[in-house]
């Protein structure tokens, strides 16, 4: 079924209309931004919805509806201005189809996230750092304020998650919100058929310029479709009827590049490569609370199989160059606390790993028992890869893939002795990495999947969150990462990258390090 939105826009001729065209292969659930927690409705909500702030380019918080703001000197509390005259899209609901931006609907906004009747995925942005008593508060229609029970140096970082953005009262509550959303952002849903494809239009009143003055977004509508199969989507954009792709699939990556990562010779006259890293870090886990092969919580066990395998070989031939060896800890390029120089210690170095392994008492693997990797399709020929180089080592491990959904449900529950993961950071801040290794954190309640306790490594992470001098709280971040890489409950594979595959004829679709979807400046290139 096909939903027309509420808002008063003609239905104009496309044949002069700049329209952008993209496939979404995973589809969406729902384009309320309070249940974005995947990428599709991230990417989604992005341009329906704004919040108070936003990330740059260098993924520092800049203004967004919020003018500007102050930090009281506890660290307690945020004030935030809201710029005047930002709209929400139009809606007949409203007189004469206008309905203005105030203070009050942010605190609508949030107190909808932490409401348990709503049950928001993005609920936990807030719980327990918010104010029990006042959490949110509008002095005035121009004025928000958020009350912490204590400092939390990422904050601004949280703010900028599609959950935190701003949302109408008088439509919200309607159940079918999440299916004709309404919010303040640079396109406004014109027609929506879910599964099928969604059709958004120019804001008109798009309260952003770029920096001559002209009036953003430059497109005129966006195409969604939800074409599931990544082979079809990549044949639809050969064709020329989807304008970019995003990621790089095994059915179609020899296709596209050689395994140097160069755009193959015959399409660089016809489509622009773009890459950029990427706020995620590939990893297999230990789960050390194990009474099974005990052998393997010695640490020098786990740096001998982290220095053990070749990732650059790893990258070249299974990823196309896709992607950073993982040698630097837990933390990736682009987050402070990143330094390949201090911690690049679990390159290959079969020689090394040798004599972790005799200095562990298990000369040339002899005694070790045999360990059982778990992973999914997707990522079982790394997997084969580095139980191939450990075979050599004498390091016995088994591989066995099973589906997404049964890997994440033995990770959770401790069934998993050695398994393959990742972490998208939630927020552009060292300490979403870091909380993983936190006692606190132990799954299931958390996402500390291998269990790993270290009172130093706790001690430190109480500090980053509330450390406001930049330098101090790095050096913090590096003494935790370190931790991490002495200890080894980790092995990094490596550090993903956001790759897009454009056609030329576009500009201004730049990837980013959280590989966020930025339309508002995509136009079509003007050749003289």
């Amino acid at each position: 079924m096909w939903i027309i939105c509420g808002c008063n826009i003609t239905n104009e001729t496309t044949d002069k209309k700049t329209i952008f065209r993209l496939n979404i292969f995973s589809g969406v659930s729902t384009l309320d931004p309070a249940f974005s927690k995947d990428q599709s409705s991230i990417w989604l909500t992005h341009q329906i919805f704004n919040g108070l702030v936003k990330l740059d380019q260098n993924l520092l918080p800049i203004p967004d509806i919020a003018n500007q703001w102050e930090i009281s000197d506890s660290g307690k509390t945020y004030t935030f201005h809201l710029k005047k005259g930002i709209f929400f899209h139009q809606h007949p609901i409203w007189n004469h189809g206008n309905r203005f931006v105030t203070a009050s609907d942010f605190v609508y906004s949030f107190q909808r996230i932490i409401n348990p009747k709503i049950a928001s995925s993005g609920a936990w942005i807030f719980n327990d750092r918010v104010d029990s008593i006042q959490p949110f508060s509008a002095p005035n229609d121009s004025t928000f304020i958020i009350h912490l029970k204590s400092p939390f140096a990422p904050f601004l970082g949280l703010l900028t998650m599609p959950y935190a953005s701003v949302v109408p009262m008088e439509l919200a509550e309607n159940p079918n919100f999440g299916n004709n959303p309404i919010g303040t952002g640079p396109f406004q849903v014109f027609a929506y058929g879910p599964g099928e494809a969604l059709i958004l239009h120019k804001n008109p009143r798009y309260f952003e310029f770029d920096s001559v003055g002209n009036a953003l977004p430059y497109l005129d509508a966006v195409k969604v479709t939800f074409i599931p199969d990544r082979s079809s989507e990549f044949i639809s954009f050969l064709a020329g009827d989807l304008d970019f792709i995003n990621g790089i699939d095994a059915s179609y990556k020899d296709k596209l590049l050689d395994k140097y990562g160069n755009l193959q010779p015959h399409l660089t006259a016809s489509i622009n490569y773009l890459k950029s890293p990427y706020l995620n870090t590939e990893y297999l886990g230990l789960y050390l609370d194990s009474g099974q092969n005990r052998a393997y919580l010695n640490p020098r066990v786990r740096q001998a199989m982290a220095c053990g395998f070749d990732r650059v070989a790893m990258l070249k031939y299974l990823r196309n160059n896709v992607g950073i060896p993982g040698t630097s800890g837990i933390i990736p390029p682009g987050l402070s606390g990143f330094d390949s120089t201090t911690f690049n210690f679990h390159s290959f170095n079969p020689n090394k790993a040798k004599k972790l392994l005799l200095e562990a008492g298990y000369p040339q693997g002899k005694g070790l028992p045999k360990l059982k990797l778990l992973t999914n399709n997707t990522y079982l020929d790394l997997c084969l890869f580095a139980q191939d180089a450990w075979k050599k080592l004498g390091i016995p491990i088994e591989v066995e893939s099973m589906p997404p959904s049964q890997l994440r449900k033995a990770i959770k529950s401790g069934q998993a002795n050695f398994f393959r993961a990742s972490w998208i950071a939630d927020y552009p801040d060292a300490e979403n990495y870091l909380g993983l290794f936190c006692t606190s954190n132990f799954a299931p309640q958390g996402p500390n999947y291998t269990h790993f306790n270290n009172q130093k490594f706790d001690e430190l992470f109480q500090i980053i969150g509330k450390e406001s001098n930049i330098n101090d709280r790095i050096t913090a971040i590096k003494s935790m990462n370190k931790i991490i890489m002495d200890q080894s409950p980790i092995i990094v594979l490596y550090y993903d990258q956001a790759v897009r595959f454009v056609h030329n004829n576009w500009i201004g679709l730049e990837p980013n390090a959280i590989n966020q979807l930025e339309l508002t400046r995509v136009h079509q290139r003007i050749d003289p």
